[in-house]
């Protein structure tokens, strides 16, 4: 079975054909949409659908990557993300019917959502740390003493900060409670 579905719409948005992918997205036997229109199949795209075919019907252009979101059905309740290419199909040099390619990228587009989240939570982790070194190198510069010891003990928080925050991401990533990914500036040295 091919990974896309595919469909064959004629000039009045009814179905000349579908196969078993395109079956499998709308929720209906591929034998009940040959010749039914597209609002009887899927009401809610309607519309977006009307808009496209027309404009294959009338430029006999290809129209590529159309997004559209699709509710489920009693066998797949969950909405899916399409991307749809129409073609135009001619007899001679005239377009009698609407070819339709559709990928389903439900799972793609909610990886890309997944790494968004995960990016700014990685951001967010990164300008933590940034400023408690900030404040680790602040309190090094008011200090008094030695400026060798001085440095050493800075160099034992940085180190001390950066083993605590390997611990909290290498068992909490990414971090539920906030509360828990903040160190203390010096890094629990005193």
């Amino acid at each position: 079975m091919t990974p896309q579905a595919k469909a064959l719409l004629d000039e009045h948005h009814r179905f000349r054909r579908v196969n078993q992918r395109f079956a499998d997205l709308s929720g209906i036997p591929i034998e009940l949409h040959k010749g039914r229109s597209v609002a009887d199949i899927v009401p809610q795209l309607s519309v977006q659908v009307s808009e496209a075919t027309a404009n294959v019907l009338e430029s006999g252009e290809t129209t590529t990557y159309m997004e559209l979101m699709i509710a489920g059905h009693d066998a797949d309740p969950d909405q899916r993300m399409l991307e749809i290419d129409w073609y135009p199909v001619r007899r001679g040099e005239a377009v009698y019917a609407i070819g339709m390619n559709i990928r389903d990228v439900t799972k793609h587009k909610m990886m890309e959502l997944e790494l968004r989240r995960l990016m700014r939570e990685l951001q967010h982790r990164v300008k933590n740390m940034l400023a408690n070194v900030t404040a680790l190198v602040n309190r090094a510069r008011r200090e008094k003493g030695d400026p060798q010891a001085i440095l050493m003990t800075l160099v034992k928080r940085i180190q001390a900060l950066a083993k605590t925050h390997n611990l909290l991401t290498s068992q909490n990533w990414p971090v539920s409670d906030r509360g828990r990914a903040h160190a203390r500036a010096d890094g629990g040295l005193r």
